[in-house]
């Protein structure tokens, strides 16, 4: 059901800063550069020169969301599910949620539909095209072998033009120049990519991987500005574990033949890439874990120019991209285990505070922002202004949980 509203904003967050002293015990520093062989270690920051500015922040409550797209015109989406209820020592959503907003936060219109019986129709991944269209796609876990995978396509008033079964797990979205979608995920325990032209129609397709492993997967998709396609992941290197090391390729958008494709990491346990993105000059930018998280930016030849490690979080997971190879990205810290207020009650870890970091193309340290009453950043788009959108799972006044969205100054 498609619900249509005048543009208003759900209730504004109380805006607090974490203090310093609050974070990781030890650890202020936010990261360093990996030292190739023959260079010293050099930390390329300390304390956070400034504090993010928030120009606005909202929360929808009793909400989730699992992906954030940026349209042409400021405008946004969120994925996830809605409608929270408990349920024995845990707690479930019983609707999958696709909510449109304005630049400036308020809803324009939302699609809810049940989401099956235990969530077996689960959202994973949303996107634009330079048109206005949003892509969406679900993953059907019922009692069939691969379930109903979908991807669906909407005009930017939620009119719904198609919808199309899928031969893979689509994890990754990303929105082609002339309309339709690339999309990556896992087939038949490979990494897959494919792309789907305006009218719904399937291109080629490619996998990668050794089908007698385990957990080979595409997880991060972009396109690039010289007709090609870049795609990150994980490929599986063992079939009893999920033991793998971080991927990643650029293929030709045409027939998707090879350009380039590397291992980044060397399988210290599961390896694999996050997020993505293209900086204007074509330098990937690569979130992800090995034996600590860290960022890595490639050449277009698919050479690594630098890692970036951040040591004072339990993990990178979420990573913006700017046009200058400036870079934000979102984790989470520990708090003080000694601080009574610092473990919340309910799912998720515990105790972490959000953190957010914009970071410049040297990794030196424009801002972070700290929040003690939301968790680990979620999702991180950049703005055409050079600003911000992130989302976290948040702590509602009262108690219970929700999606907080923040619009950060450049």
């Amino acid at each position: 059901m498609i619900t249509k509203l005048a543009p208003t904003h759900v209730p504004s967050l109380v805006l607090c800063a974490l203090a310093l002293s609050a974070c990781e015990p030890g650890s202020l520093s936010l990261g360093h550069d990996d030292p190739t062989d023959g260079d010293t270690e050099t930390d390329t920051d300390g304390d956070p020169a400034t504090e993010g500015e928030v120009r606005w922040s909202t929360l929808r409550p009793d909400a989730t969301a699992f992906d954030l797209a940026v349209a042409p015109d400021g405008s946004f989406y969120l994925l996830g599910f809605l409608g929270l209820h408990p349920a024995g020592d845990g707690h479930y959503y019983d609707q999958l949620w696709l909510g449109k907003h304005d630049a400036d936060g308020g809803l324009l219109w939302e699609l809810t539909e049940p989401s099956g019986v235990d969530a077996s129709v689960f959202p994973v991944a949303v996107t634009t095209d330079p048109l206005g269209n949003v892509y969406f796609s679900t993953v059907g876990y019922d009692e069939s072998v691969d379930g109903d995978n979908r991807v669906r396509k909407l005009d930017a008033n939620g009119n719904e033009l198609w919808s199309i079964s899928m031969p893979g797990r689509a994890s990754a979205l990303a929105g082609l120049p002339e309309g339709g979608v690339i999309v990556g995920g896992s087939q038949d325990s490979l990494a897959w990519v494919q792309p789907v032209d305006p009218d719904g129609n399937l291109g080629w397709s490619r996998t990668f991987g050794d089908p007698n492993m385990r957990y080979s997967e595409v997880t991060a998709v972009s396109v690039t500005a010289d007709g090609g396609v870049a795609v990150g992941g994980r490929l599986g290197i063992d079939p009893g574990s999920s033991r793998s090391q971080a991927w990643a390729a650029t293929l030709e958008r045409l027939d998707g033949a090879t350009r380039w494709e590397t291992l980044v990491t060397d399988a210290i346990a599961t390896d694999r890439i996050h997020d993505q993105g293209l900086a204007a000059d074509g330098t990937l930018l690569l979130a992800g874990w090995g034996d600590a998280p860290w960022v890595k930016a490639l050449a277009t030849n698919g050479s690594e120019q630098w890692t970036w490690i951040n040591d004072a979080a339990p993990g990178t997971y979420r990573l913006a991209v700017f046009p200058d190879g400036g870079f934000a990205v979102g984790d989470g810290l520990y708090l003080d285990p000694e601080d009574p207020n610092g473990c919340w009650e309910g799912p998720g870890p515990c105790p972490v505070a959000m953190r957010i970091s914009r970071l410049e193309a040297d990794r030196s340290t424009r801002w972070s922002l700290y929040r003690e009453d939301c968790r680990s950043a979620d999702h991180l788009r950049p703005t055409a202004d050079g600003g911000l959108l992130a989302t976290a799972t948040c702590e509602l006044d009262g108690g219970g949980l929700g999606v907080g969205v923040f619009r950060l100054e450049p």
